[in-house]
């Protein structure tokens, strides 16, 4: 970028005045020592800044920090903040890499936990047919151990979907409603 810029090669629209004390200056200008101000950022950003687009309106914005600088030729037609707008592709693509990843842990998780609900829930079954006190009790115990690696599994399963509420992920991008967790 041209590096010869001064303060005296800009004017900026009232608008650009006003977008100035409002965002950089967080209005704790006055209006005098503003213009001069706004003038020396302008020409700092300028200068230290780097071309975001050329606009087709004819209009130049470039970037310096966390804001943008809309110019037209040598006037300053506005001063707003950077936002994501230009990496949100980037960021759709990222989360969906993240949401295949965190399914690809959960889905045998949650096909375990079901297998080991079913086994529990059949030697309920068998319990209730057993005539045996010994057998009851092994039964009991059985489903005791089951019962202990289901919550460990679904306290795993609960900590990946905490990571992906991390990344705007919610439990329905993750597990379906039907899955008992």
């Amino acid at each position: 970028m041209d590096q010869s810029h001064t303060k005296k090669s800009y004017i900026l629209t009232m608008h650009a005045k006003e977008r100035y004390r409002e965002r950089v200056a967080n209005g704790n200008s006055n209006t005098s020592k503003s213009n001069t101000s706004a003038l020396k950022w302008v020409t700092k950003a300028l200068n230290n800044g780097h071309v975001v687009s050329e606009n087709k309106d004819g209009t130049t914005t470039y970037r310096y920090q966390k804001f943008l600088i809309v110019m037209s030729g040598k006037t300053v037609i506005t001063i707003s903040y950077h936002n994501d707008r230009d990496v949100k592709p980037l960021k759709e693509d990222i989360k969906q890499i993240i949401l295949r990843r965190l399914k690809k842990e959960i889905k045998p998780l949650v096909k375990q936990r079901k297998e080991l609900l079913i086994k529990a829930s059949e030697l309920e079954i068998e319990v209730l047919k057993s005539t045996s006190r010994n057998k009851q009790i092994r039964l009991r115990d059985n489903q005791t151990e089951i019962t202990k690696e289901g919550s460990s599994i679904r306290s795993q399963v609960k900590a990946i979907i905490e990571l992906g509420s991390h990344y705007g992920l919610s439990k329905q991008d993750l597990i379906l409603d039907s899955d008992l967790i």
